[in-house]
């Protein structure tokens, strides 16, 4: 069985790799480049065992392993960090982390969900969008008429009245006021 503890990066990923039969230790640094990523994972024989550190972008490469059948573990990034002594990063030591926390079996994994349900998680986000939208439109039109009979001023002593009803003399006005209801009708 191969384990590989795998540091990585938007432009590159520095990997150190055990051979639990031979006991050899490879370390390696393969750039994104095209097609190089699956050529490297894609020879590798027998099971593989990948360990990495949670990152944004990570996604490419879990579908990466997902496609050619190899596990991929993902690790909390704080309690990988609780492993290490040292507080400075350099890549290779944090390759040999990963793989050393992977044959010891320390490495402190996260749940990640499979395809098929972030294929429907994202069906269900794009679902609510169009629900609240719907809903949106449905209850457009009463926020559209706002309060009742909203009275604005005219400059020649008029009122008119925002539901476009009609027009509203100053009495009219007055006389509404003081039947106690507090707006026009």
């Amino acid at each position: 069985m191969r384990i590989i503890g795998c540091d990585l990066y938007a432009r590159q990923q520095t990997i150190a790799m055990l051979d639990s039969d031979t006991g050899e230790l490879v370390e390696k640094t393969l750039e994104h480049d095209g097609e190089k990523v699956r050529e490297f994972y894609a020879v590798l024989p027998g099971p593989v065992l990948v360990g990495i550190e949670a990152t944004g972008s990570m996604h490419w490469f879990l579908k990466l392993m997902e496609e050619l059948k190899i596990e991929c573990r993902v690790g909390h990034p704080a309690k990988i960090r609780e492993a290490e002594t040292r507080k400075q990063k350099h890549d290779r030591r944090d390759a040999r982390l990963l793989l050393k926390l992977l044959a010891e079996n320390r490495f402190p994994s996260i749940w990640m969900p499979s395809t098929e349900q972030r294929d429907l998680r994202t069906l269900l986000r794009h679902r609510h969008q169009w629900v609240r939208l719907r809903t949106q439109v449905q209850n457009g039109p009463t926020k559209t008429v706002g309060p009742p009979l909203t009275p604005l001023p005219d400059p020649q002593g008029y009122w008119c009245l925002v539901r476009g009803c009609g027009w509203v003399t100053n009495e009219t006005k007055t006389r509404s006021k003081n039947s106690g209801r507090g707006r026009l009708r």
